[in-house]
């Protein structure tokens, strides 16, 4: 299916957004909450995303070797997210730096059946 089979559809999501007001009894005191919010996520803007971030780790992992002594890189999995406007995230940790989102599974040879 093209972009264009799907350009006016969409898939209803159901978000958390933080809403800000200035309240209290202080001079300039900001209060946040948690609000869901409901949309409608663009099927296009998601498909073209994901494609793109398929090609970007593909690209990554392209020279990642897939075996270290005995052991054979199985699997790997990466931890993303979707935003409400169909962006493609890896999942990081809150410092200055990007972090995480990465879980690597090797599996022995010996019990894999091929040879060492």
């Amino acid at each position: 299916m093209s972009n264009e089979d799907y350009s006016e559809h969409g898939i209803a999501i159901v978000y958390d957004e933080i809403e800000v007001s200035e309240q209290g009894k202080g001079l300039g005191t900001v209060v946040g909450r948690l609000v869901k919010k409901y949309g409608t996520l663009n099927a296009a803007a998601l498909s073209n995303n994901l494609a793109n971030f398929c090609r970007q780790m593909g690209l990554i992992f392209r020279d990642v070797s897939t075996s270290i002594e005995n052991y054979d890189l199985e699997t790997i999995e990466l931890n993303t997210e979707i935003t409400a406007a169909g962006e493609i995230r890896m999942i990081g940790g809150v410092s200055g730096e990007m972090t995480g989102g990465v879980k690597l599974i090797f599996k022995s040879r010996a019990f894999s059946g091929q040879p060492r």
